[in-house]
């Protein structure tokens, strides 16, 4: 199985917008943070913050122009054991399959430029017909010099555990 076409629809979270209990509570937490900053300053411990059950399922990405790419400072276990990969401290560029790096790319580069939490919905395409919504948080933050450079990404978890194809899609890649 493959995946054919990935597209994205990427909004500022506004306090009127749907969004799920879950992923209010999450950008509660980020308001939080700033503590009367624009942004927060990203810190690994920042995680134990947010709810429990959506962690796993979450990751981290830094913008880092010395290789002119994301890398993954935290990918979560949930992740790990259902798309059957770890991307902790790679590079976006490893990213497989391509379809889907470009997606992510995509919405990371949006996030950083707006500097603010945004909602992304995603519709992915599959070779066998079907079609997939991805929903999921993206917040940024900022490092200690003040760069917005960090985001953390939380997907909708009862969506995340029903895309199975990024397991295969991976195989399929890795295979070619």
């Amino acid at each position: 199985m493959q995946i054919l076409s990935a597209s994205k629809n990427c909004e500022v979270i506004t306090p009127d917008m749907q969004i799920s209990t879950a992923f209010r509570s999450c950008v509660a937490i980020w308001g939080d943070l700033c503590n009367g900053d624009a942004l927060p300053v990203w810190q690994i411990d920042n995680l134990l913050l947010f709810p429990a059950p959506l962690v796993p399922y979450a990751n981290v990405t830094r913008w880092e122009p010395a290789i002119n790419d994301y890398r993954f400072l935290f990918w979560g276990s949930g992740r790990t054991d259902m798309m059957k990969f770890d991307y902790t401290s790679k590079p976006l560029s490893e990213l497989t399959p391509e379809i889907y790096a470009d997606l992510v790319r995509s919405e990371l580069n949006e996030v950083l430029k707006i500097a603010k939490p945004m909602r992304s919905s995603a519709q992915v395409r599959l070779s066998d017909g079907s079609e997939s919504q991805v929903d999921k948080i993206r917040l940024p933050f900022r490092d200690g010099d003040g760069n917005v450079n960090v985001i953390l990404s939380i997907d909708d978890v009862r969506q995340f555990l029903q895309r199975y194809y990024l397991s295969w899609a991976r195989a399929e890649t890795a295979a070619q």
